[in-house]
């Protein structure tokens, strides 16, 4: 049987802690900050790309990489419609999804961007996990920075 990497993710950190059934997230991971709403989108699913101005590392290439949704949102709607903008923003205000790791992605190999609006790479999407109870008050960083975690979440 194949076991994704998320799968394999959730079987060595988190944990069910409590007879409730409550999940622990612990260990050292390596994070990305992304700006509300496209963070929402991407441990959702909906967006099938990261793009930035640097390769993602080799070694982080399949690996797990946590969704730090930023301080301050995105207002530039970039390649997408304004309902969809519109949707994760609102979803994104209305719960406060701000300064809080709210999921997990494994990106695929960069690749050269294609798209007119941006001059870059671009991450492929391989798989994505959303945290329906977030890691919150987390300050942000740039690039892709590491963070000690010991923490209750829920996972879908």
């Amino acid at each position: 049987m194949n076991t994704s990497v998320l799968q394999e993710f959730k079987r060595k950190y988190i944990r069910k802690a409590s007879p409730r059934g409550q999940e622990y997230i612990q260990g050292f991971f390596n994070v990305l900050t992304v700006k509300q709403p496209y963070a929402s989108m991407l441990v959702m699913g909906v967006k099938k790309y990261e793009y930035r101005k640097y390769r993602l590392p080799e070694s982080l290439v399949g690996k797990p990489i946590l969704i730090h949704a930023g301080a301050q949102p995105l207002r530039a709607k970039v390649n997408v419609s304004e309902d969809l903008y519109n949707f994760y923003m609102d979803l994104a205000e209305r719960i406060n999804l701000f300064k809080c790791i709210i999921g997990a992605v494994v990106f695929g190999e960069s690749e050269l961007s294609d798209a007119p609006f941006f001059a870059g790479y671009r991450w492929p999407v391989k798989e994505c996990l959303l945290f329906t109870q977030e890691v919150r008050d987390i300050r942000g960083n740039q690039k892709i920075w590491k963070i000690g975690l010991s923490s209750p979440i829920r996972t879908e």
